[in-house]
């Protein structure tokens, strides 16, 4: 079933919604009034529904997920950006709130495409989004502009997909992504002087193709940007601090045992992976630049018999985030790697614009 919301030319009216002549005014109304005036649509729900929003919705208390009629499952819902002045204006269509937009700790599947996020949280301990099980953002943006003292802007949980989001301005961790979670292609860019920035997943979660930019500025502290735990994928993400290395700085750690970590560029960090003693690693391939060290602690094993870090002589690439063109020529022709047939995205591979036409280095 197709939904509707409009942010200006809506109304909150049980049983409507079905089209833009008739949407409704607020997403959460739309939820809420999704099962209880419509039902279940038998022909369809193997698809889930789908709530069209348009324009900019601001929310006073965090959004509570609600479960449908069906037993022991969520029904799939996915909301889709249409907008923000309107109908299909080529813009995203602006979520804020004064504390958290969406909270919930309960099965879900929810899925979120082409939103932007904006907000301004009065508890430290609040979260901008905070979702359950089986849940996907695509193409979102997660602006922490208002958000200096949050202390993580998400909170993902089982099989969460975070896919071609960008986020920017983020003064602190984007928070946890817990079983099977996938990190993939995102763009993370800190605000000047904060460096707390943790892209994590576990047990068979992926973090492959994501771009994180710090910008550290306190000597006696470190700073941490992708951690691994328990069996998950590290490959192809380009980690780049532009200001001070700090102590005890890591551009990946892997914790617990089984990561694979391979095909990643680190620069400026103390150390370029960070491993647990004792635990049972795999790292190949991972270059980097103007590091204090390789790989710190201990228990690793190389891959495949390749180098689990190579040092460059020069960066990488000739002046991120604006300049993304790679000007190492020790480099270039090692952008991808194959393994047992899969060709992983390289550390090393050249950066351009989604092929959807979002530009993660620019956008809306």
């Amino acid at each position: 079933m197709q939904l509707y919301v409009d942010a200006q030319n809506g109304t909150d009216t049980a049983g409507q919604g079905t089209s833009w002549a008739t949407a409704y005014a607020t997403p959460d109304f739309a939820m809420e009034d999704l099962w209880t005036s419509h039902g279940r649509d038998t022909t369809t729900d193997v698809n889930g529904d789908v709530i069209n929003c348009v324009g900019t919705f601001t929310f006073s208390t965090s959004m509570q997920v609600v479960t449908s009629p069906l037993a022991g499952i969520s029904r799939r819902v996915t909301f889709l950006s249409r907008g923000l002045s309107s109908v299909d204006d080529g813009q995203r269509c602006l979520w804020k709130a004064d504390n958290g937009i969406w909270n919930s700790s309960t099965q879900e599947y929810i899925g979120f495409v082409g939103f932007k996020f904006r907000w301004n949280l009065t508890s430290t301990s609040e979260k901008g989004l905070r979702v359950d099980r089986a849940c996907w953002f695509y193409d979102c943006e997660w602006d922490g502009r208002d958000a200096a003292s949050i202390s993580s802007a998400t909170q993902f949980h089982w099989n969460n997909q975070v896919i071609n989001c960008r986020f920017i301005n983020m003064s602190s961790s984007i928070g946890n992504m817990s079983i099977g979670g996938q990190m993939i292609g995102n763009y993370v860019e800190t605000t000047a002087g904060y460096s707390s920035i943790s892209l994590n997943s576990y047990r068979n979660g992926i973090i492959t193709g994501n771009t994180v930019i710090i910008d550290h500025q306190d000597a006696g502290s470190g700073f941490g940007s992708i951690v691994a735990t328990s069996g998950c994928q590290v490959y192809g993400n380009t980690v780049i601090n532009r200001g001070i290395k700090g102590t005890g700085s890591y551009g990946i750690q892997g914790q617990s045992e089984g990561v694979i970590i391979a095909n990643n560029y680190v620069e400026n960090a103390t150390s370029v992976i960070a491993l647990t003693s004792g635990a049972n690693w795999f790292y190949a391939d991972n270059y980097y630049y103007d590091c204090t060290y390789g790989q710190t602690s201990s228990g690793g094993q190389n891959w495949g018999g390749q180098a689990g870090v190579i040092e460059l002589d020069s960066s990488l690439y000739t002046d991120p985030p604006n300049d993304w063109t790679i000007a190492n020529p020790e480099a270039i022709a090692r952008r991808t790697t194959t393994y047992g047939g899969l060709e992983y995205w390289g550390g090393v591979q050249q950066i351009q614009p989604q092929k959807n036409g979002y530009n993660p280095f620019g956008g809306n």
